[in-house]
């Protein structure tokens, strides 16, 4: 009973992520450009960029039983960054902290998000304990006619601190896409 309201839970705000409810363009106080290729340095949290595409939808590459997954939607695509993600940090990690959002080839802004894999890749988890490494993906959801997005921006507060109802943030990473 818990998953299924989990699940019911998570979908509604998948929605609303995406559907950029009540959502303005995110301010930063810093910023920083680099490729979406090698590695990706956000403070203690380091990203490697192991392959980029798109897909129809976003699923563990292991699935096993009951897992998570971000469905299909009739007219959209995801572009999907298959990240290696460690923690330097002396915290967990949560990339619920990180807001992502792309830019894209029609001057339009679409939503995304930084997910994190379990050990054996089989679902989506919360967090990375210090010291630690995962697998995960850093994807946008957008319409197919739109196309590859320009940028992928990474909003984040120093220490990765919470998130919720924010609009300035302490940096934004501006993730070039290369075609």
């Amino acid at each position: 009973m818990k998953r299924a309201l989990l699940t019911v839970v998570s979908v509604i705000g998948c929605l609303l992520v995406f559907a950029g409810c009540g959502s303005q363009t995110p301010q930063a106080a810093q910023s920083f450009e680099q490729d979406l290729t090698g590695t990706i340095i956000l403070e203690d949290i380091t990203l490697t960029v192991n392959e980029t595409g798109t897909q129809s939808q976003v699923v563990p590459p292991e699935p096993y039983g009951y897992y998570n997954y971000y469905q299909e939607y009739d007219g959209y695509q995801y572009y999907v960054a298959s990240v290696t993600v460690k923690n330097n940090g002396e915290t967990a990690f949560d990339p619920n902290t990180c807001k992502v959002t792309a830019d894209m080839p029609d001057q339009s802004t679409a939503e995304g998000k930084l997910v994190l894999l379990n050990e054996i890749d089989s679902d989506f988890k919360e967090t990375l304990d210090s010291g630690r490494e995962c697998n995960g993906y850093l994807f946008i959801l957008a319409k197919q006619e739109q196309g590859t997005p320009q940028t992928i921006n990474v909003y984040y507060n120093h220490g990765f601190t919470s998130i919720e109802n924010v609009q300035q943030y302490d940096m934004q990473a501006v993730l070039r896409v290369i075609s």
